[in-house]
């Protein structure tokens, strides 16, 4: 199920005509992470609003429901279908997902990546 901010990445995404892939490569994240956190499955990076403002031209009216879509992913409990994280090896990958996000983010603004 998509969440609020996953809402909004997946139609401002869509409607700059950009792939999955094109748009994690302008937030500095991995696609995976895109995806998850579309699906609310993880909670967005706390400088992945200002890469939304910085990599699309968004309207002030969509920066306030941007900005309310972060705050309800912060605030968001998830269940424990989707999220909790109950055994070591869960535990393992989501600590690899955030170390994959700083390497890909370091990687990309030294233009180590394309």
């Amino acid at each position: 199920m998509l969440s609020d901010i996953g809402k909004f990445l997946r139609i401002t995404r869509m409607s700059n005509g950009d792939t999955a892939a094109e748009m994690a490569k302008k937030l500095y994240i991995s696609t995976s992470y895109l995806y998850l956190i579309e699906n609310g499955q993880r909670k967005i990076p706390k400088d992945m609003e200002n890469n939304i403002l910085k990599a699309y031209k968004i309207s002030d009216a969509d920066k306030e429901i941007l900005h309310s879509a972060v705050i309800n992913n912060q605030k968001e409990k998830m269940s424990n279908d989707d999220l909790l994280i109950e055994d070591a090896d869960d535990s393992d990958e989501a600590q690899n997902d955030e170390l994959g996000y700083e390497i890909v983010l370091k990687k990309l603004k030294k233009g180590i990546l394309s």
